[in-house]
């Protein structure tokens, strides 16, 4: 069962990392806010080590925003395998299945993947920029990722029933 979780949080991933790179028109920084919200529940997902994405499907995603947004080749994926692996290395220290530290993780992550993007960008550009001009998105992405997360952990806490389980009670 830990395979299909798995499986379809990388699908979700691929989603997103797609949706990140549609053209959203005169939404600017629409895609820099899904690209830093992707990162933060890539964070938080990959504190819960049963269900994670693997680091594969982090750069995988990374790479493909890269790609299709026509930006500097590495950028995201950087930011994304970054923020998997210390996901990874936080992942024993919260108690397992705990929704709340879960959706704060999502959020953390966004801030520290809008942080990471802001300081990359003045690496590129070779110049100081304004603080400021990343913060509307990271928050946007904050937000974003906080709700996925607590989305995702209220639909991992639905029991589905299991096949063969209803029993005929006239018999």
């Amino acid at each position: 069962m830990a395979f299909v979780g798995m499986a379809v949080r990388s699908l979700a991933v691929f989603a997103m990392a797609l949706l990140a790179v549609l053209p959203w028109g005169e939404q600017v920084g629409a895609m820099s806010v899904l690209a830093t919200a992707l990162s933060g529940v890539l964070f938080s997902w990959a504190m819960h080590e049963e269900n994670s994405p693997p680091l594969l499907v982090a750069f995988l995603a990374g790479l493909l925003i890269d790609t299709l947004a026509g930006g500097p080749l590495g950028y995201w994926a950087l930011i994304m395998v970054a923020l998997h692996g210390a996901g990874r290395l936080s992942a024993g220290n919260p108690p397992r299945r705990a929704p709340v530290r879960a959706v704060v993780a999502a959020a953390l992550g966004a801030a520290a993947a809008g942080l990471a993007s802001w300081l990359l960008a003045m690496v590129y550009v070779g110049a100081l920029l304004a603080p400021w001009s990343t913060a509307t998105g990271t928050l946007a992405a904050m937000a974003f990722a906080s709700s996925t997360t607590a989305f995702c952990e209220i639909a991992g806490r639905a029991k589905a029933p299991r096949l063969g389980a209803v029993v005929d009670e006239g018999a």
